[in-house]
C-alpha cells in the first residue's frame, strides 16, 4: 500500500515556544507533533546578504538550492525561477500531489499536481481547480489594499469567500469556533491577528476537503499565523499568559488535529519552519513601518512611474516606462535619508529592466513630526509611513523538522529536505518494484 505524505509548513515556529505552549495549554495535537523524532537544520544565509526571509527560505526547501543557486530574493519572483520545486520533480516520477498556500511557489509544469494554492503576494500564479480562485481573491485584495481598502471591494471579495461555507466540512468547524473568533475581534479590534488567524485555519480546512476530495500522494499545507503572531505579539518569554500566541496555537492544535484524523494508518506528516526566529525584547527596538500609501509617497517624491504593486506590508515593486525613470528612481530611493541614515533598499531585476523594488529598511523609534529628505525636498514622517508594531520577534538560521518519518542525519541545511522528501517516494518505488519482482 502506498504512503501518502503531508508536509505541514509552519512557517518560522520557535521550537522552545511550542515546548513551552503544550506544556501549559491543553494541545494535545500539538504535542503529538514536539514527541515525533526530530532533526535541525541551518541556512548560510544572513540578513546583510537580504535572504534570510521567508520567501527566499522556502524556496530553497522546495527546490533543493541554496538562495545563491535558484537567486529567488524577492516575494512574486519565482516566475523567473529555472530550478523544478519537489512537486514538479515528483509529478515527473508519477507522484501525485495538493499544495496549499506555500510562499513564493508556483505550479509550475506538475501535470499531476491535483490543486494548487498560491500565497497572496505571488500575482502571477492563480489556482487551480480555478474554482479556488474565489477563496483566493480575499486575501490577495487585502495583501494589496491593507492601509486603504475599498469597503464594497472588500464586502464583495469576502462575499465571493464565503462560498467556501456551502461545503459542510468547512461550515461545521466555522460555526463551531465562530464565537471565539468574534470574542477576540471584539477584544482586539484594531489588531489584525484575531481575523487573520480565523481565515487561515478556514483556508486550512478547505485544504483538508480538497485533500480528502483527491487523496493525493504528496501535499503541502503552509500557514503563517505564528510567525506573525512571534513578530509582533510575543511580548514576553513566559507566554502563559498571552491571549494572542495562545489563540494562534489554538488552531494550529486543530489544524494538526484535523490533519492527522484523515490520514491513513500508513500515511505519515513532516512538519517544519525553514527557518525560525528568536525573541527580540532585550535588543534595541526594532520597529516595523510601512508606507501609508505607495503612490502618494513616489509622486510628492517625484519618481514618474507607471505602476506600483504593493508586496508584504513595507515593499513593493515599481514599473516604469523607461529604463531612465527607473535608473532616476533608483537613485532617488537609495538617497532618501532620516536622522542621515538610509531609509530604503533598492533591487533590480536582471529579466525585468523596467521593474524596481524597494523596501522600507529605517528601523529604529522616530518621533512622528521627524523630517526625512528625498529628491531634495523635505517631509513629515508621519505624513508618509504608518508604525507597524515594534517587533518582538526575528529571524534566525536554525529550523526544526519533525517527523514520523525518518529523517537522516545528513539532513543539515532546510534545502536538504527537498532531497528527503525524493527519497521518500522513491525508496517506496524502489520497494514496490521488489515485491513485483518476487511476486
Amino acid at each position: 500500500m502506498k504512503q501518502r505524505l503531508i508536509v505541514f509548513e509552519l512557517n518560522e515556529f520557535n521550537r522552545e515556544l511550542l515546548m513551552k505552549a503544550v506544556s501549559n495549554m491543553n494541545l494535545p495535537h500539538l504535542k503529538g507533533i514536539l514527541d515525533l523524532p526530530q532533526q535541525m537544520t541551518m541556512t548560510d544565509d544572513t540578513y546583510e546578504s537580504d535572504c534570510l526571509e521567508p520567501w527566499v527560505q522556502w524556496v530553497n526547501v522546495h527546490t533543493g538550492k541554496t538562495s545563491s543557486e535558484h537567486g529567488i530574493r524577492h516575494l512574486g519572483d519565482v516566475t523567473k525561477l529555472k530550478h523544478k520545486q519537489i512537486w514538479e520533480t515528483l509529478s515527473d516520477e508519477g507522484v501525485t500531489s495538493g499544495i496549499w498556500g506555500v510562499l513564493n511557489g508556483n505550479l509550475g509544469h506538475a501535470p499531476l499536481c491535483r490543486f494548487f494554492f498560491p500565497d497572496p503576494w505571488t500575482f502571477s500564479e492563480e489556482a487551480t481547480p480555478q474554482h479556488l480562485n474565489h477563496i483566493l481573491e480575499f486575501p490577495r485584495y487585502l495583501a494589496t489594499n491593507r492601509i486603504r481598502p475599498s469597503l464594497p471591494k472588500l464586502f464583495l471579495k469576502f462575499l465571493n469567500f464565503s462560498r467556501v461555507l456551502s461545503v459542510p466540512f468547512v461550515f461545521t468547524r466555522f460555526i463551531r469556533h465562530l464565537p471565539r473568533a468574534f470574542m477576540m475581534i471584539a477584544r482586539y479590534p484594531r489588531s489584525e491577528f484575531s481575523g487573520f488567524c480565523f481565515f487561515e485555519y478556514l483556508s486550512a480546512m478547505v485544504f483538508c476537503h480538497q485533500w480528502k476530495k483527491h487523496k493525493p500522494e504528496f501535499s503541502i499545507l503552509f500557514v503563517n499565523m505564528l510567525a506573525h503572531l512571534q513578530h509582533y505579539h510575543w511580548k514576553n518569554l513566559d507566554i502563559s499568559g498571552n491571549k494572542k500566541i495562545h489563540y494562534g496555537l489554538f488552531f494550529i492544535d486543530k489544524i494538526i488535529g484535523e490533519l492527522r484524523n484523515m490520514m491513513g494508518e500508513n500515511d505519515k506528516i513532516l512538519v517544519t519552519n525553514a527557518l525560525s526566529q528568536k525573541n527580540t525584547l532585550e535588543e534595541d527596538p526594532w520597529i516595523s513601518y510601512r508606507p501609508r500609501d505607495h503612490e502618494r509617497f513616489l509622486k510628492d517624491a517625484g519618481i514618474d512611474f507607471h505602476h506600483v504593486e504593493a508586496l508584504m506590508s513595507y515593499d513593493a515593486n515599481i514599473e516604469f516606462t523607461s529604463g531612465e525613470a527607473r535608473d532616476l528612481a533608483e537613485s532617488i530611493l537609495s538617497e532618501a535619508s532620516l536622522n542621515g541614515r538610509k531609509l530604503f533598499l533598492t533591487d533590480r531585476y536582471p529579466d525585468a529592466p523596467m521593474r524596481l523594488f524597494y523596501r522600507f529598511q529605517f528601523t529604529d523609534p522616530v518621533n512622528p513630526e521627524s523630517l526625512f529628505k528625498v529628491n531634495g525636498r523635505t517631509f513629515m514622517f508621519d505624513h508618509y509611513f504608518a508604525t507597524i508594531a515594534e517587533r518582538t520577534g526575528k529571524h534566525i538560521q536554525t529550523g526544526t523538522a519533525y517527523s514520523n518519518t525518518f529523517v537522516s542525519s545528513k539532513v543539515k541545511m532546510n534545502h536538504d529536505l527537498f532531497g528527503h522528501i525524493l527519497s521518500f517516494f522513491r525508496s517506496q518505488k524502489d520497494h514496490n518494484i521488489k515485491l513485483e519482482k518476487t511476486g
